[in-house]
């Protein structure tokens, strides 16, 4: 096996990892859509002074329907081993990368004139690891992004280290401010919960218990939404790579580096990237 097979694995585990995140964000979003409109259906359902009977009744068999593939979507589709799936692709994919650019990057223990020997070594430490998911990589073919093109410790520090600092810095951000957004939602959802509990105790007129009781839902949604998302966590662990690799890039000239101290700026970078990687699957 070659680095080019290598980095094809990588691909593959890649792969496996976008499509992971993908049907996670996607049913989590159907499923927080559920609980809101069954709230909201029941909330009508229960406004008999606004609709005819048959028509209470009917909303309130969608609302509860609602909830019910809700509840179901929760065991069954975002199962805990669903989650597990997707950390241990990214924990694969992002430790054959790495294995990858460390011997492009040609330091230790990928320098000398058995470093195919080496890379194997390394790559079956990580295919074992990961033997209990293997079928997930079955019938996935790797895409056709190019191997890097690294070739010395410039190169690594410009196509690896670099590179790796600025899309922690972008996703720190990202993360961030949808955190932001939520909490504010949550807020929002909150302080709605609170005014209409409040109008309904001072007003006479139609029963507000009802929306209450919806916006109370949709704030505890929300709220399960950061929880599980893990926003904030993600962005500080994410800026704490960034002040790592800051570090590292500040205390390095690749002009004048020798073979130990390319190797030694090498085995540092990944060792921070590694620790990212191992405090993401810790959140999850």
């Amino acid at each position: 096996m070659d680095v080019a097979d290598v980095w094809r694995q990588h691909r593959r585990w890649s792969i496996v990892t976008s499509r992971a995140d993908r049907f996670l964000r996607r049913w989590r979003s159907v499923n927080f859509g559920l609980i809101v409109a069954g709230s909201a259906l029941g909330a009508l359902a229960a406004q008999d002074t606004w609709f005819s009977t048959t028509v209470t009744v009917a909303l309130g068999i969608v609302g509860a329907s609602a909830l019910a593939v809700a509840a179901v979507l929760q065991s069954r589709v975002l199962s805990t081993e669903k989650l597990r799936e997707r950390v241990a692709a990214r924990a694969t994919s992002e430790t054959m990368k790495g294995l990858v650019f460390q011997y492009l990057a040609g330091v230790e223990p990928f320098a000398g004139a058995d470093r195919d020997l080496a890379l194997n070594a390394k790559v079956k430490e990580v295919r074992d690891r990961a033997t209990a998911r293997k079928s997930l990589t079955m019938g996935v073919e790797p895409d056709d992004k190019p191997l890097p093109s690294i070739i010395g410790i410039a190169d690594y520090v410009r196509g690896r280290a670099e590179d790796q600092r600025n899309w922690h810095d972008r996703r720190s951000g990202d993360h961030r401010t949808l955190a932001g957004r939520w909490r504010a939602a949550e807020v929002i959802a909150t302080a709605a919960a609170a005014v209409l509990a409040a109008a309904g105790g001072v007003l006479h007129g139609p029963d507000l218990s009802a929306w209450v009781a919806v916006a109370t839902t949709v704030a505890a949604a929300i709220a399960a939404h950061l929880a599980v998302q893990q926003h904030e966590r993600i962005a500080d662990a994410y800026g704490q790579t960034v002040i790592d690799l800051d570090a590292l890039l500040g205390d390095l000239d690749p002009a004048i580096a020798d073979p130990a101290r390319a190797a030694a700026f090498v085995a540092d970078v990944e060792r921070v990237l590694a620790a990212q990687n191992g405090a993401w699957v810790s959140l999850f």
